[in-house]
């Protein structure tokens, strides 16, 4: 047969056959196909009697061969190049079955002893399966990676607590030690850097579960008026302090809320804690209500006067460890992690949350959780 002898050469048919890449031989003047191994003929779905190298390729890459093999008849491949080379060969893609099934074609030729060209190679090979191959593996690469850095991260974090929390407890015991006001401005400072730092170790804790999957939701009935109440008290001496004011709006609330305690109040906690601490003047305003978009769906919007969110980056708000990288937000501490924490925490009790803002003119946030039982 032409295509094993002039082809493949001394190698054995059964490995031409078993090829997992089409392999044929075409004519140079008529680019009709002289033989072909099974691959390649299970992907034309027929024989490849008759049937034309151009045949096999879309309108573009066709118009490509055609001039490649009319401008320069000696042409000569000695390996193969991907698809976008910038390097001065040829290679085409082309869809074999349909346009949205990716191929590579790589033509070479077989050449006489006196280097004419006898016949062409081509040689197609399925860039769809090698590319998902790629990416399962980068995937399952991926995968391990987090699992490993959230591991080290929980790790990290729990050694870290132990002796924060005895920094913090002995600290107490001496404020109650100390008389004179310098030292107790010390104090006070040494306390509240500790809870800070706290916070910061007790979200990298909570992100390192969120991102193993390890994330335990205990949903339950709890009374929202309650829940809500102690937030108001603690935020509104907060703005107070920065002299901002504070808003507390109800409307038409339901007695009870469907959500993990725990989480609630973080959620609360974090959105509340971003409003006053990025707002100098002005107001933070809280409203809860009935979502007016979903039944049995309850509606928390916190809405901020102060210094707002670039358009760029309220795609990435919610990724973990985003922060703003302007003057006016690196002023403020924090990580970046409360509000993918609260994201995956709503989403955990089938709520979701977003963002509008317009820089300079404030932030609000939205988030909606499901709730039980008739309105108070």
């Amino acid at each position: 047969m032409i295509f094993r002898e002039e082809i493949m050469g001394e190698l054995p048919s059964e490995l031409i056959d078993r090829l997992d890449v089409g392999v044929g031989i075409c004519s140079v003047d008529s680019l009709l196909f002289l033989g072909a191994n099974p691959t390649l003929t299970g992907w034309l779905e027929v024989g490849v009697g008759g049937k034309l190298l151009t045949d096999c390729l879309n309108d573009k890459e066709c118009a490509r061969v055609k001039k490649a093999v009319s401008k320069q008849r000696k042409f000569r491949f000695k390996k193969a190049i991907l698809i976008r080379s910038r390097q001065e060969t040829v290679d085409f893609t082309v869809s074999v079955i349909d346009d949205e099934n990716p191929y590579v074609l790589i033509l070479g030729v077989i050449n006489n002893s006196d280097a004419e060209v006898l016949k062409m190679i081509a040689i197609y090979d399925d860039l769809t399966k090698k590319n998902n191959e790629l990416l399962l593996l980068e995937k399952e690469k991926s995968e391990a990676a987090n699992k490993a850095k959230s591991a080290f991260i929980a790790s990290v974090s729990h050694e870290l607590r132990t002796p924060m929390n005895a920094i913090m407890g002995f600290t107490g015991v001496l404020k109650k030690r100390i008389t004179d006001q310098e030292n107790m401005n010390l104090m006070t400072y040494i306390t509240e850097s500790s809870q800070t730092l706290l916070g910061l170790i007790d979200n990298l804790l909570e992100f390192s579960k969120t991102e193993s999957g390890h994330l335990d939701t205990n949903v339950q009935t709890l009374p929202l008026a309650k829940v809500i109440k102690s937030h108001v008290v603690k935020y509104a001496q907060l703005a107070q302090e920065k002299d901002i004011e504070f808003i507390y709006t109800k409307e038409s609330l339901p007695k009870m809320i469907e959500a993990d305690a725990s989480m609630l109040n973080q959620i609360i906690s974090s959105t509340l804690d971003n409003a006053v601490k990025f707002t100098n003047s002005g107001k933070v305003e809280l409203t809860v209500q009935p979502d007016p978009t979903q039944d049995d769906m309850l509606l928390f919007t916190i809405a901020d006067s102060g210094v707002g969110v670039e358009e760029c980056y309220m795609e990435s708000l919610f990724l973990p460890f985003t922060q703003e990288d302007s003057k006016s937000n690196r002023e403020y501490d924090g990580a970046g992690l409360s509000l993918s924490i609260s994201k995956r925490y709503i989403e955990c009790m089938n709520g979701r949350i977003w963002c509008d803002s317009v820089k300079g003119m404030g932030a609000t946030f939205c988030f909606t959780l499901p709730f039980d039982g008739e309105k108070a």
